[in-house]
């Protein structure tokens, strides 16, 4: 009976080094994850400000264009 309850308990627990290793993946997945979305709202920022500056200059345009 010990011995079947030592392999069952054996089988449920975790040593130290799996939980740091699966730490350090954890770490690095989120890491990475954070730097994609960074750039992913980087590329909408600029694609944001470029359309603004580009409505913003045909307002101008039209402005200044002469009246017919």
């Amino acid at each position: 009976m010990a011995s079947a309850l030592g392999e069952t308990i054996g089988d449920a627990v975790i040593t130290r080094e799996f939980f740091d290793l699966r730490l350090a993946e954890m770490r690095t997945s989120l890491a990475r994850d954070i730097a994609e979305g960074k750039a992913e709202i980087l590329k909408w920022m600029i694609g944001a400000i470029g359309l603004q500056t580009v409505v913003i200059l045909g307002g101008v345009a039209v402005l200044f264009h002469p009246l017919k």
